[in-house]
């Protein structure tokens, strides 16, 4: 009698190891951070959900929703990152350091995954909201994304609020890249656009848009991109059943921090698509978590994430905050 021995990826068998990661680097820890990880935890109850922050900012952290906290002081840097630090010509004064940081936080996530030997890690941004257990799509991201995956808002800049990385060797590229153009001031948006332009086989776009839509519509700034070029934004779409956020469905929901710009509710960065041709709902799921939905001609996704870019995340929480 003959025997054979199948090969089943470890997701199916209930071992595929995954975890949600944040990252803040800063003195404080704004109080939206602690939003966006009750949110994460409401969808995820088993993921291993992790903080990477400075340890003056955990001093009064206040989560009851079963975070694992780790201090950036206590991580070993990596060699990219010392070499960024060493060259980084990015401004650490301007809005409290926000764009040097925003690029850092990567060279942190990378230092966290070497230390931990972490695979299949999801980061999100501090101002995103989930929707979604990321358990739910594993399957996909283990058969489609070998490597990173985020969302871009257009061809030449990404928005990373939705992060996957599947190994080290992935974010280690990403890293070196980081060092090589970190004397050029550019931001983690532009980086990693450019990263995507160089490296395809290193990073994928996330579906973000339904494909019907760029049938219809040319988005201002792609147009002079063909067709194919822009469903890159649509891949694999069907095989989630849903859409990832970059920033404009959350900007175009509550604007953009002040902070920043004047920019209020309704406000459309008409970069891939115009938000404001969907249709919009919160449907309770099974559990009662309000959820958002879009919709365009038939067809309707759920939103997997909202990137809250005024901060504002207590208005768009599936259940009213504090949990």
């Amino acid at each position: 009698m003959w025997l054979f021995l199948l090969w089943v990826p470890s997701f199916l068998l209930g071992e595929f190891p995954y975890s949600i990661v944040f990252v803040h680097i800063g003195k404080t820890l704004p109080r939206h951070v602690e939003i966006a990880l009750d949110q994460a935890r409401l969808f995820n109850p088993e993921c291993p959900i992790i903080l990477v922050a400075n340890e003056n900012a955990l001093t009064d952290f206040s989560s009851f929703s079963n975070i694992t906290l780790v201090t950036c002081e206590s991580l070993p840097l990596t060699k990219e990152h010392e070499e960024f630090l060493k060259r980084t010509k990015l401004n650490d004064q301007y809005l409290n350091g926000f764009w040097r940081y925003g690029t850092e936080r990567f060279l942190y996530l990378y230092d966290y995954m070497a230390a931990f030997g972490a695979e299949n890690v999801f980061h999100i941004e501090n101002d995103v909201l989930l929707y979604v257990d990321v358990g739910e799509f594993a399957p996909i991201f283990y058969e489609n994304y070998p490597t990173i995956a985020t969302t871009f808002e257009t061809d030449f800049r990404c928005i990373p609020g939705f992060f996957f990385v599947a190994n080290g060797k992935a974010l280690q590229k990403l890293a070196q890249y980081f060092v090589q153009k970190c004397t050029k001031g550019l931001t983690d948006m532009h980086v990693i656009a450019q990263f995507w332009k160089e490296h395809k086989e290193n990073i994928d776009c996330l579906p973000m848009i339904m494909e019907s839509y760029l049938y219809e519509n040319t988005p201002k700034s792609f147009e002079n991109s063909l067709l194919k070029k822009k469903l890159r934004h649509a891949k694999h779409i069907e095989k989630f059943g849903s859409i990832f956020d970059g920033a404009a469905i959350g900007v175009y929901f509550d604007g953009l921090d002040p902070a920043k710009a004047d920019y209020p509710p309704g406000y459309i960065m008409k970069d891939l698509f115009d938000p404001s041709f969907f249709i919009y709902e919160w449907i309770p799921d099974e559990k009662g978590r309000r959820v958002p939905y879009a919709s365009y001609g038939t067809k309707k996704f759920k939103i997997n994430n909202l990137h809250i870019a005024s901060k504002r995340l207590e208005l768009f929480t599936s259940k009213e905050w504090p949990f």
